[in-house]
């Protein structure tokens, strides 16, 4: 079993037939494996906001965006492009520290009631920041790619069109970058 590992286990648009072209987040369900023990995976059947999500993560690969306030669960719920989430979430805190990253205070709340939290309290390690960046790069590629092949999204008014405008162009922008630093070619 890996030590870090993310997958998008499905992604895929809201119930309804029109949601192929209004629904602005992709919904799905993930594995995640942090210090040899699966945080979500497959027999826990929690949906998640994929593209969202996929955008806090691309967040965390350096230390600066919690330091600017832009701080916010890893593994979002529900939230839209506003990316703000219920109580349910999955989250950690990574400790930036040179070129390697500490997990810790690792836990999983799959209710709204706050009884539901699941701690993995034995969960500390330290990973290179290359192998912690690109398990997040493979997952923010299946995103992209998943709205790459999509029908071109229709707004209700200027406010959407505005938030998806700027929601894509931060993605964009980190993904590039976690590309050119951590994910070349070569290596």
């Amino acid at each position: 079993m890996a030590i870090f590992s993310i997958k998008i286990l499905n992604q895929n648009w809201l119930d309804s037939e029109d949601s192929s072209h209004t629904d602005l987040c992709s919904h799905g369900e993930f594995e995640i494996i942090i210090g040899n023990q699966v945080i979500v995976g497959e027999k826990d059947g929690l949906d998640w906001t994929i593209s969202t999500s996929a955008l806090s993560l691309l967040r965390s690969i350096e230390p600066y965006h919690h330091e600017e306030g832009r701080y916010c669960e890893k593994i979002l719920h529900c939230g839209q492009l506003l990316m703000l989430s219920c109580p349910i979430c999955i989250d950690w805190d990574l400790i930036h520290e040179d070129n390697r990253v500490t997990f810790n205070n690792v836990y999983k709340q799959f209710s709204i009631n706050s009884e539901d939290v699941v701690c993995f309290k034995a969960i500390n390690i330290k990973i290179d920041r290359k192998t912690y960046a690109r398990e997040i790069l493979k997952v923010a590629e299946e995103v992209k790619q998943f709205f790459d092949n999509q029908p071109k999204r229709i707004f209700y008014n200027e406010w959407e069109s505005s938030f998806w405008e700027t929601f894509w162009s931060e993605f964009n922008d980190l993904f590039d970058k976690g590309k050119r630093k951590y994910y070349t070619l070569s290596n």
